[in-house]
């Protein structure tokens, strides 16, 4: 053979998105939410002369081999929770990402010119999480005699609680 060239070219994106949310109804205690967006990527491109060291390949020419790969991942989760006395919000976003390229040679190798085996990668690997919550309702007033939407302040929201249990 005169040249023996050989290219093997990858392009891969991955975007992996999770998104929820909670919104606590009037007078609820408790808003939750949790949402997770998990990407597992595995991506290859090989430029490949198989074979064994029994084996040989000649050249007049030159041999080039060359694997070009441009891979990206992005990961996003995104958690919202409104209302309630207690909000609460849970983001994972996580990405476990193997991106690989190869150029190789099983065999013996032999060339009148040039022999190049190349391997080119470009990996771009974004992972984000946003959890967010919207609080209660405001108060009106300042310290323990701010009132809420009941128009009782903590004490006397402590008084009714205590009279409710003792069965008064």
């Amino acid at each position: 053979a005169k040249d023996v060239k050989l290219t093997a070219t990858g392009t891969n994106a991955v975007v992996t998105e999770a998104q929820a949310g909670a919104e606590g109804a009037a007078g609820s205690t408790l808003a939750l939410t949790a949402t997770a967006a998990i990407a597992l990527v595995n991506v290859t491109t090989s430029a490949t002369i198989a074979g064994d060291a029994t084996q040989s390949l000649q050249a007049t020419g030159a041999i080039m081999l060359t694997a070009d790969q441009t891979a990206s991942t992005s990961t996003k989760a995104d958690a919202s929770a409104a209302g309630g006395t207690v909000a609460i919000g849970l983001a994972l976003a996580l990405a476990v990402v193997d991106h690989k390229v190869l150029a190789t040679a099983g065999r013996n190798l032999s060339a009148g010119g040039a022999i190049e085996l190349k391997a080119l990668g470009s990996s771009s690997n974004a992972s984000q999480a946003i959890a967010s919550v919207k609080g209660a309702e405001g108060k009106s007033g300042d310290g323990a005699s701010a009132k809420d939407s009941s128009n009782k302040d903590v004490n006397e929201k402590a008084d009714g609680q205590l009279a409710s249990a003792n069965g008064s």
